[in-house]
């Protein structure tokens, strides 16, 4: 404290005063300050989750376009796409290997894409649920590219993949030698021309939300549905397949795998995905095998849609409510439909810059 000393005309001291100091804060002083703190807090935090959330969607627009970077050298290099289904033996479900494992080299993979390319034939694909057996590390390792910030979940260690090739309006015939309405087909390659509607008009490739534990109702694939009982597509009536919480019914039966749930599987109900119904509506297979038709959508974990790839390597970002018609449209790519505004389409401009190729 501050010492105060007074003196006497002949110099002696008369007294000494001592002046306390402050010890602490009042009660209401402290209650106060934390108030203010909390209130700032819950002025900061959804802000903050806000900017989270658009550097998470900014990545995953990235991560696609360096898919389209990698598919745009892939095509230059053989004068054709890759197919979407490569190597596949129809009799076999662990001979379903993916079009991604061809686009390694073109994203800083080329040791995996060697190692995978000695393996074909002799590492099968995880089955599904993979704890049955031994996952082989060819199938764990990580690639970062092939992941959305905002999923990067996996199923027993199977590394998965956010991204999958589109199939365009198509849920028969998916993994026979018959070419599908989109870019991509098993077994089946396109070259630049046979897009009749243009690359900037036509998706390549679109994101997914990945499996894990059917923990996502989006990346869960309902089973064993009669195509038949489906009908006034794209309005499907979900009232059949979810209850009043927005859930998977539980009469509804699951499939053992799921949405992109292993990166190198190339499998539809796994690595494709057509443009019959919107983002984030339920996936349906007609049967309960990984090779069987259905209808499997687009989907992800980000607020009100999910981003597709166009052919000429732009990035968009696909709302839920996009129109049925023009959305059936962008999945073909010979449709020779009327070229229509990407803004009456209700589609996002995910990056200012345009495509890589015209």
């Amino acid at each position: 404290g501050n010492q105060h000393q007074t003196e006497s005309k002949g110099g002696e001291m008369k007294g000494t005063f001592v002046r306390a100091s402050r010890a602490a804060f009042t009660l209401i002083e402290v209650l106060v300050a934390i108030g203010i703190v909390i209130v700032l807090l819950g002025l900061l935090l959804p802000s903050m989750r806000s900017a989270r959330g658009a550097a998470r969607r900014m990545a995953c627009s990235n991560n696609l376009k360096q898919l389209g970077l990698s598919l745009y050298n892939y095509e230059s290099t053989f004068n054709h796409f890759p197919s979407s289904l490569w190597k596949f033996d129809s009799r076999s479900e662990t001979q379903t290997y993916s079009g991604l494992i061809e686009l390694l080299p073109y994203l800083e993979a080329s040791t995996l894409y060697q190692q995978v390319e000695a393996s074909i034939g002799k590492v099968p694909l995880p089955s599904y649920p993979s704890s049955k057996r031994l996952v082989d590390p060819l199938w764990t390792s990580p690639i970062m590219t092939l992941q959305c910030p905002s999923d990067q979940s996996s199923h027993d260690s199977i590394t998965s993949t956010s991204y999958v090739f589109c199939h365009g309006t198509d849920s028969r015939n998916l993994v026979s030698s018959q070419s599908v309405s989109g870019i991509f087909s098993a077994g089946m390659v396109s070259k630049r021309d046979d897009v009749l509607d243009g690359l900037s008009n036509t998706i390549a490739m679109g994101e997914t939300a990945t499996f894990a534990k059917n923990s996502k109702r989006f990346a869960s694939i309902i089973r064993d549905v009669d195509a038949d009982e489906l009908s006034d597509l794209p309005n499907l009536d979900s009232g059949a397949f979810i209850d009043d919480d927005n859930r998977i019914r539980t009469d509804q039966e699951i499939c053992d795998f799921g949405r992109g749930v292993c990166w190198a599987d190339g499998a539809p109900a796994i690595g494709g995905f057509s443009t019959i119904l919107p983002p984030n509506s339920l996936n349906l297979s007609f049967g309960s095998l990984k090779t069987d038709d259905g209808i499997y959508n687009a989907s992800s974990l980000h607020i009100g849609g999910a981003h597709v790839l166009m052919g000429d390597g732009a990035v968009a970002f696909i709302n839920d409510g996009v129109n049925p018609e023009v959305w059936a449209s962008y999945g073909t790519r010979a449709g020779k439909e009327t070229p229509i505004d990407i803004s009456q389409a209700n589609l996002q401009q995910a990056l200012e810059e345009g495509g890589i190729a015209n």
